[in-house]
């Protein structure tokens, strides 16, 4: 996570990240809260299948592009990918976890 609003890219701790599959019955879940410098890692994640990503930020933080959240990503084999989220000073809505298959 990216800290936008500072101009920096310094990472802000405490973001709660949840990879989830939609379609798997039951719903499947990884979660990950990011540490210090803003970073979270996934493994042992099924490949072949996309996922929705949804970020809940900490009280007084917001995605900058609240669109955004989820991000649909894939997992491809043991690939590494990497992806930077903007954050800014704001209040954030938290999104909904899916519940039921699609």
């Amino acid at each position: 996570m990216v800290n936008a609003a500072a101009g920096t890219t310094a990472g802000l701790q405490g973001v709660r990240a949840v990879l989830v599959n939609p379609t798997t019955c039951p719903v499947r879940t990884h979660a990950f809260t990011t540490g210090a410098a803003g970073l979270f890692t996934f493994t042992g994640v099924p490949a072949g299948s996309w996922y929705k990503l949804y970020f809940f930020t900490p009280v007084g933080w917001t995605i900058r592009y609240a669109n955004s959240n989820p991000v649909s990503t894939a997992v491809v084999g043991r690939e590494t990918a990497r992806m930077g989220v903007q954050v800014v000073r704001g209040t954030a809505r938290p999104p909904t976890l899916p519940t039921k298959c699609s």
